[in-house]
């Protein structure tokens, strides 16, 4: 006659089925399958309806005003643009590359002025002559930094150059932008309201031509 051993409350056969059974569920790779799970989610505007979309990337593609009735992409690292130079004459310090257009969206203005004037003045202009007058940087003072904000952003179409020539005293400028495909803009856009922009001792004004 036969005996069966026992361990615990499971005998020696029962033991031996358990463990298999562990080993083919845990031990086999691919015998146990994660399920993915996911649901819907759309940015919709409340009033129109109307969806958001993403590019090949998986990216919300946003947009921003340029101009009131421009729309151009959210800029990408590769388009921001970051621009420096100044003096005492007209200098040219940044010029748009072909095909594309630029969107300056704000500058610092290193003002120096001279002891026998009242202010120091930067004349920020579009064009390599410095003949189509953009934005001014005033200040009082011998020596501050005066920051400009363009809101939208002033446009500059492409091959346009940006220079600057001080007016009283000396100084540069430090401009942020970035740029947009050149048919963005509209031919010869060169501000973003028509009037000029003035900046005094970081106080923004908006005077008409």
């Amino acid at each position: 006659m036969s005996s069966q051993r026992y361990f615990g409350p499971f005998s020696g056969l029962q033991l031996t089925a358990i463990i298999i059974t562990l080993t083919v569920v845990i031990g086999v790779p691919g015998t146990v399958y994660a399920i993915d799970t996911f649901s819907n989610v759309a940015v919709e505007d409340p009033v129109t309806g109307v969806k958001a979309s993403v590019d090949s990337a998986h990216r919300l593609k946003t947009l921003d005003t340029v101009s009131g009735n421009v729309l151009a992409q959210e800029t990408t690292p590769a388009n921001i643009v970051r621009f420096f130079g100044g003096g005492v004459s007209c200098s040219q310090i940044y010029t748009v590359p072909p095909g594309k257009a630029l969107i300056l969206k704000a500058a610092n203005g290193y003002v120096f002025k001279s002891t026998s004037d009242a202010t120091g003045e930067l004349d920020l202009y579009s064009g390599a002559s410095c003949n189509s007058f953009v934005a001014a940087f005033v200040s009082d003072r011998a020596g501050s930094t005066v920051t400009e904000n363009f809101g939208p952003g002033i446009t500059f179409g492409a091959g346009k150059v940006v220079s600057l020539a001080a007016s009283r005293g000396s100084g540069t400028v430090h401009g942020f932008g970035y740029l947009v495909p050149a048919s963005a803009v509209p031919p010869g856009a060169a501000s973003s309201d028509g009037a000029s922009q003035h900046a005094v001792r970081g106080v923004s004004r908006v005077e008409g031509r």
